[in-house]
């Protein structure tokens, strides 16, 4: 630019001088000549710029093409490690084998990473009662990182990534709840993340964290001292637009400060802690960001058969199988899970399966007390807080099925087709003084034919004392659709009868179980059984069948020119049994009084 400008003032210069002076042109020549060998040396000192330029940047290509910023890897472990130690308070620190930085492609890889909790200091905080109640020691093969920049891990407080990316990791994890800490903790004086690295860093940007193939091993001690070991494998983390500064710090709309998060785990199989049982989950999907969790597939198995696991038992004890599609939960608190170990969440659904009891009569009956295990007791004991607004329940099928020493023959009770919900799943104190009932509504169809429709309330308030109402009403079908029930387990089948409704009013606590049972039927008429010695089996007594159609029995309710007959009931609880067995025998008590039948 100065030689072109310069030669067009010289020349412009020139014509002027020639025209309005008594100049020579001969002195326009000479200046020229001068202009154009400063001209001339002027390219050439730009060239020879140019040329020491080219070959730095070559010798500056090939020195870290070479050594791949191998100079700077010391002040970049430097870096990491103090970023690690300010988050965690100095209770865990960094180590790796090899760091490698490619300030071409803006990549980091550290192989064999470890992340190891300082004992000495783990063993004062336990000593002192502020031991974490989860503790985790972590390795893995390779974490990658793209978009780096030297200055991000050098003298800048600012980091922006585009990718971290952690291959094959194992995360083991010690659980261990101190003694007498109270689940519901006051994080008020608790520091941040974001508080806690400040130091090192104001603002983090990573645009995609990527776990593949990572493996959980969970030590959870029992007491404080008995060792459970649980195992995930092929479990994937993703989380997206991670960003931890002076705002997102108290943004509860992210977690783990990430916009959008995905868990996934493959097929799970789980023992239970009495080893009678897996629970199977063919995947389990997490999208963090919308508080949701979806387990597919999922199913409590027994380990044995029914004979097999008969022959197990030294006394009665039932046997569950469970299959459901799927179990999912909304508006899950996923913080609360994290810090304070409780369970909180907006709805949750079972959909599309089978829940189906076993028991054998054959076996002693229970020797203990099962007192303290209705429902809503056992929702009370769970060993931390719970919390479910609403459970929805759609197409379900529930069966139950006995085995009667006395006739050798298993009776089955099934219901179908179950849709409901439950309220108030909770055992929080300060839910429970706002709502202290929790609620099962349900409807189905029973063995195929009549509409049932129950309400069980359970009072959580009064859980200590076994507290319960049940309202139940039974449409209109035939009576003889219970005789899968009525033979092997009660000895009579129904030849004939008509229920018009069955309505339950009941309510009950840990020893009792009252209220009201109005059975509507007519034309019935029933065979007592015995014993047949020839065969076995069962065979109909006629005499005694005689005797009760004719003489013993009310055939219909309301008889002809009757009212309606309701039937108060009282049924002592057998402590040994079930509530379900309770609802059961004391609805039989309704029932058998409305027909007259002494049992």
């Amino acid at each position: 630019m100065f030689t072109v400008n310069g030669k067009y003032i010289l020349q412009n210069w020139a014509l002027h001088a020639d025209i309005f002076s008594n100049s020579k042109p001969v002195g326009v020549k000479k200046a020229w000549y001068v202009f154009g060998i400063i001209d001339g040396m002027i390219k050439k000192t730009l060239l020879i710029s140019l040329a020491v330029i080219v070959v730095l940047s070559a010798g500056f290509f090939w020195y870290f093409k070479k050594h791949n910023l191998d100079d700077f890897n010391p002040l970049i472990k430097t870096r990491l490690q103090a970023l690690v130690a300010d988050a965690s308070d100095g209770l865990y620190s960094l180590e790796f084998d090899s760091l490698r930085t490619d300030v071409f492609n803006s990549t980091l890889v550290m192989k064999n990473v470890r992340l190891i909790p300082d004992t000495v200091l783990l063993s004062k905080l336990e000593a002192a009662g502020k031991r974490p109640a989860d503790v985790f020691a972590v390795t893995l093969k390779t974490i990658a990182i793209d978009g780096l920049n030297i200055s991000d891990f050098t003298s800048n407080k600012k980091v922006d990534l585009n990718i971290v990316y952690l291959n094959e990791p194992t995360i083991e994890i010690f659980h261990k709840r101190m003694p007498g800490l109270n689940p519901v903790r006051d994080t008020s004086s608790l520091q941040t993340l974001y508080q806690r690295i400040s130091r090192q860093l104001n603002y983090l940007f990573v645009k995609r964290i990527a776990l593949r193939n990572i493996k959980v091993i969970q030590h959870t001690y029992m007491d404080g001292q008995n060792e459970k070991t649980t195992t995930f494998s092929k479990v994937n983390f993703q989380l997206n637009d991670v960003e931890i500064d002076s705002l997102t710090q108290y943004d509860t709309t992210r977690f783990l400060y990430a916009k959008t998060a995905d868990i996934t785990l493959g097929k799970l199989v789980l023992p239970t802690a009495d080893s009678l049982y897996y629970i199977n989950m063919d995947s389990v999907t997490i999208d963090a960001s919308k508080k949701s969790l979806v387990a597919d597939s999922f199913s409590i198995l027994p380990r044995e058969d029914k004979n097999t696991f008969t022959e197990k038992m030294p006394y009665l004890k039932e046997r569950y199988k469970a299959v459901f599609q799927q179990v999912s939960f909304k508006e899950i608190d996923w913080w609360g899970i994290v810090a304070d170990e409780a369970f909180s969440a907006g709805e949750a659904f079972i959909k599309n399966g089978k829940l189906e009891v076993y028991s054998n009569r054959n076996l002693s009956p229970f020797p203990g007390s099962k007192i303290g295990n209705y429902p809503h007791q056992l929702i009370m004991r769970m060993p931390f807080p719970v919390n479910i607004d609403t459970m929805k329940i759609s197409g379900i099928d529930l069966s139950y099925e006995e085995v009667n020493p006395k006739s050798g023959m298993q009776g089955k009770l099934f219901f179908n087709n179950i849709n409901g919900t439950v309220t108030n799943i909770t055992n929080e104190k300060n839910t429970i003084t706002g709502n202290h009932f929790m609620k099962v509504d349900a409807a189905c169809t029973v063995m195929n034919s009549g509409a049932l429709h129950a309400l069980f309330i359970f009072d959580l308030a009064k859980a200590t004392e076994g507290n319960f109402t049940v309202n139940v009403h039974l449409g209109a079908m035939g009576a003889s659709a219970f005789n899968a029930v009525c033979v092997p387990l009660g000895l009579f089948k129904v030849e004939n009868g008509n229920i018009k409704s069955l309505s339950l009013e009941l309510h009950g606590n840990n020893y009792t179980c009252g209220g009201t049972v109005k059975f509507l039927y007519n034309d019935l008429k029933i065979d007592i059984l015995g014993q047949d010695n020839s065969n076995g089996g069962l065979k109909k007594q006629g005499l005694v069948s005689f005797i009760a159609n004719n003489f013993i029995l009310n055939k219909s309710n309301p008889n002809t020119g009757e009212s309606e007959k309701v039937e108060t009931v009282s049924y002592k609880r057998n402590v040994h049994k079930s509530f379900f067995n309770l609802i059961w025998k004391t609805t039989l008590e309704g029932i058998y009084k409305t027909i007259g039948y002494n049992h």
